[in-house]
């Protein structure tokens, strides 16, 4: 094989390709402690609270590499625990808002939220 005949080389890229998962916690939040996991690794815990003119509790950005990931939001004192599955690629835009019925809402985009 010369130098220059690559066809059997695996061609790697390192390193990996890096994208953006951002989570927003918008509406719904007063003061509850929450629990975010990528890929089951705890990436965040702390008391969230809505601000009621912005309809946002919190925005968070994650670097994961490009592929699908799982993400899993938990609010102990609400008893819930929401799975989310998601392909990231490049940014994703991850809302999630707390309902009075106690469930949680769930919107994935590629574009970022407008609040205000």
């Amino acid at each position: 094989m010369s130098d220059h005949d690559t066809s059997t080389r695996a061609k790697l890229t390192y390193p990996p390709p890096v994208a953006t998962l951002h989570l927003d916690l918008q509406e719904g939040f007063s003061g509850e402690e929450v629990g975010i996991a990528i890929d089951g690794e705890e990436r965040l815990r702390r008391e969230v609270r809505t601000r009621r003119v912005l309809s946002l509790a919190s925005h968070d950005t994650f670097d994961v590499q490009d592929g699908p990931h799982v993400v899993v939001v938990s609010i102990p004192e609400r008893g819930i625990e929401k799975r989310i599955e998601v392909e990231v690629k490049g940014d994703v835009y991850v809302g999630l808002g707390l309902r009075d019925e106690g469930d949680l809402r769930v919107r994935v985009q590629d574009t970022r939220f407008g609040y205000g």
